[in-house]
């Protein structure tokens, strides 16, 4: 087995990935404290390098995961953290789209409803 890719390094360890569809892009999420290194970050496999970086929680990030949302029609993010927070970001910007309270945990499941696909994310408590 060898490397075939090579990636910047990031201060902080990465805690969760998701890949698009195409294997052009992955997100990761970090594991920070008091809101420094508690972001999630896009890089481009093509060019081994960063994109964006999705900042505003205040947490470990645990989970990340992309989505689709029928009015953009392109691809955006979604984050969850020990902050009880899930955020959904603008791909393009890096700006939230909308801050949700929550408990942390998450997963998703798509299926197709006719012609439209629906993203479902399910957000739970562990613990008490």
């Amino acid at each position: 087995m060898q490397v075939t890719s090579s990636f910047p390094k990031k201060q902080h360890m990465q805690m969760y990935c998701d890949v698009t569809a195409n294997d052009n892009y992955i997100l990761t999420c970090s594991n920070g404290t008091d809101a420094d290194g508690c972001e999630s970050t896009l890089w481009d496999v093509r060019k081994c390098r960063v994109l964006r970086e999705f900042v505003g929680h205040q947490q470990m990030v645990n989970a990340c995961v992309f989505f689709k949302l029928s009015e953009y029609g392109h691809y955006q993010v979604a984050t969850v953290s020990q902050d009880n927070t899930l955020r959904l970001w603008n791909y393009d910007t890096s700006g939230p789209i909308s801050p949700l309270l929550t408990r942390i945990g998450s997963s998703k499941r798509r299926h197709r409803t006719g012609r439209r696909q629906v993203t479902e994310f399910l957000c739970g408590a562990f613990g008490t």
